[in-house]
Formats: structure tokens, sequence, C-alpha cells
């Protein structure tokens, strides 16, 4: 005579987890994962600074070179929220043509932004990212052209950083 097993026969379940989840391994995004994004923030970042522009009275300002860019940038997942992290500094120069009423140019100024902290703390809490300027050639424009530095240029600047940080939602 054979027993009767009491245990419940064994269930097929599948679990589907969509591309924008965690690891199969996580379906319910309940623990937590990380993901470093920290090449693509580095290249993606720089890309963006590099290509800023800004029309000031006539004139261009664009930006030369990205130097010291350093951070970490990352995507994490816990209990189904998604979490975006990044970290960075960086200092752009930048150069500025000035141009009088025929469009020609008159005086070169040229100088450096420094972004001390583009992090996710500062966002979040919504504050604005804090930009040093600095003058390296034609300090004697800067009584009249920093005002527009550290308002009109900086909230520009600060608009591409937030390009960056779509992008980095849609991860």
């Amino acid at each position: 005579m054979q027993k009767a097993s009491s245990a419940p026969k064994p269930v097929d379940v599948k679990i589907e987890a969509k591309a924008t989840d965690g690891s199969v391994w996580n379906p319910n995004n309940y623990f937590w994962e990380e993901k470093n994004y920290e090449k693509w923030g580095t290249e993606w970042l720089k890309q963006l600074l590099n290509e800023f522009k800004h029309s000031i009275f006539g004139g261009e300002l664009e930006i030369t070179s990205v130097d010291d860019l350093k951070g970490t940038c990352g995507v994490s997942i816990r209990k189904g929220k998604k979490i975006c992290s990044f970290d960075y500094s960086v200092k752009l120069k930048w150069k500025l043509g000035l141009v009088d009423g025929a469009g020609t140019e008159v005086a070169k100024v040229e100088g450096e932004f420094h972004f001390p902290e583009i992090s996710n703390l500062v966002y979040d809490d919504g504050d604005k990212f804090e930009i040093n300027v600095n003058y390296t050639a034609g300090e004697e424009h800067r009584p009249w052209l920093d005002p527009i530095m550290k308002s009109e240029v900086s909230d520009h600047l600060r608009a591409s950083i937030e390009e960056f940080i779509w992008e980095l939602k849609e991860k």
C-alpha cells in the first residue's frame, strides 16, 4: 500500500521582468541592486558641457575645454523604486568675444567655471548647483559681465546639467 503525499504539487510560475527593472533574480525589485553608469555619465556630461554656447550682447560664450571632470554615477533599485545617484565636480574653461554695435569683435574675455558639487543630493533638495566664475583674461569687464555670468549664463549651464539628469533617470 502506498502512502498519500500531503505535499502540494509544484506549480510552474513564469516571472517576467521589464528591461527597466532589476535583474531576473530580483523580480519584485525588492533587494538593493545597483548598476554603474559612471562611464556613460562622465562621457555624456562632458559632451553636453562641451557643446554649451550662449549669446551675450551679440558675442558668443563657448566652452573651450572640460577639465577635471571627476565623479560617480549609478542607478539603484530597491523595493521597486529607482534611485539615481551622481556626484561630480568639474572645471570648464570658456571664452567670450565681445562685439560692438557693428558686430566687430572688440575684446576677448576668458575664464573658468568651477562646479564643486553636481550631485543628486543638491538636486533632490531643490538647491541650485554652485558655480564659481573666474576670469583669466579681460578682467576689466568683470564688473558689468559678472551679474550676467552668475545669473543668465549659470542658469543655462544648470539646464544642460538637468538634461544629463533626465537622461540618467531614463536608464
